[in-house]
């Protein structure tokens, strides 16, 4: 039980080290192991003086070399590591999987209460230098890191496994690791950085076929020249992603870029088209029952009803994008929404409410370390400017 961290449940000390009910229940008569229950399922957790002692007695014990006498490298050292690995990088990779349908609030949740024996094993990773297994855990993190707002800490450990033994890593991993980067960077403002790492993955994803990947990183490429303002270049990296999205049956995928085509459109000011690409993504996202994008979605669709005088269908939208942003847990979305909401108060002149809802935003974004994405900080300084310009005290 010394392998975990944050504890366990009685599935993963069955899968990770065999115990049963009956010999959690002899731990804790023996107040070796604390039981506590804050939700549903009980978590059993090592006292940590015992944790300490049982870790050092292990690393003493710990042969050198195998059965055979061939020297261990990796997680191999320490069997106990590696299912502790095996186990948490399946659950991980189950979450990801069902991170864009209706089962998506509860996948997030079980990462949050495992997210401390998740970063165990990629730091055990780091440790016994298997780079591989530590990038292919970190892949699978991705999307929990950026929708949590772990944009930074989700990068320093892709570019760690990527960047410390290349050669010896999978060709398509490093290429979808480098994808990952991309979009951890965009989300921290780092468009720089993000179109190095994305010129490591494209040729690669290319050359592999991998049209589903291949879709997401010309997305990301589609972001970088929308943030440069090269709008041509923007929609043409999109709309090749829409088209690579609906040849592998990825309506997420489709429904996202159809949705950063709409924000495109927003900042030419083809409200209209804006409308009908934004009407097209949640209409999708509703059918996939993706929270998390639908929020984005309905963001964009309530900027070009307001635009379109859709006063009413602009605030009932915004106001369910700030709800399901705040339900999953996404700050920059909620600070996006909020941005969205502060917008369509000033149509109303609510200065007070407008300066309130912009300093929340704001508030957000520093403690997430994140930046908003083009459309939406357009969203903001207008209406910045029509704050400081209508209710000059506020300056």
């Amino acid at each position: 039980l010394a392998v975990f961290r944050g504890g366990c449940n009685r599935e993963s000390a069955r899968a990770v080290t065999g115990a049963t009910l009956p010999l959690l229940a002899g731990l804790i008569d023996k107040s070796l192991v604390r039981r506590r229950q804050a939700t549903a399922v009980a978590r059993y957790e090592l006292h940590e003086v015992v944790r300490q002692f049982a870790t050092e007695k292990r690393q003493a014990e710990r042969p050198a070399s195998d059965s055979n006498g061939i020297p261990t490298s990796g997680l191999a050292q320490d069997d106990a590591w590696l299912a502790h690995y095996a186990y948490f990088y399946q659950l991980a990779a189950t979450a990801k999987q069902n991170l864009h349908g209706n089962e998506q609030l509860h996948w997030m949740l079980v990462l949050d209460e495992e997210y401390a024996n998740l970063r165990a094993a990629l730091d055990r990773c780091l440790r016994t230098e298997d780079f591989a297994r530590g990038l292919q855990l970190a892949l699978q993190l991705d999307e929990y890191w950026y929708t949590r707002g772990y944009h930074g800490e989700g990068l320093q450990r892709l570019l760690t496994f990527l960047q410390a033994n290349t050669i010896s890593l999978p060709a398509l991993a490093v290429a979808n690791g480098y994808a990952a980067a991309a979009i951890l960077a965009i989300a921290g403002g780092n468009y720089m950085a993000a179109r190095t790492y994305l010129e490591q993955a494209i040729a690669p994803l290319r050359q592999r076929g991998d049209q589903a990947s291949l879709a997401r990183a010309l997305r990301y490429y589609g972001l970088i020249a929308l943030h440069e303002a090269d709008y041509p270049a923007a929609e043409a990296y999109i709309a090749e992603a829409v088209q690579l999205a609906d040849a592998v049956h990825n309506p997420y995928e489709a429904a996202t870029s159809l949705s950063h085509l709409a924000e495109i459109a927003l900042i030419q000011q083809e409200h209209g088209r804006a409308q009908e690409l934004g009407e097209q993504a949640v209409q999708m996202l509703r059918t996939i029952a993706d929270k998390n994008q639908l929020a984005g979605s309905l963001r964009r669709l309530a900027q070009a009803e307001l635009h379109q005088g859709q006063l009413a269908a602009a605030r009932r939208n915004a106001l369910e994008s700030l709800l399901l942003n705040n339900e999953v847990g996404d700050p920059r979305g909620v600070a996006a929404s909020t941005v969205m909401l502060a917008t369509i108060l000033a149509a109303d002149a609510a200065w007070p409410a407008v300066a309130q809802l912009l300093g929340a935003a704001a508030t957000l974004l520093t403690q997430a370390q994140a930046t908003l994405l083009p459309a939406d900080q357009l969203v903001h300084d207008e209406t910045w400017g029509r704050l400081t310009t209508a209710w000059p005290m506020f300056q």
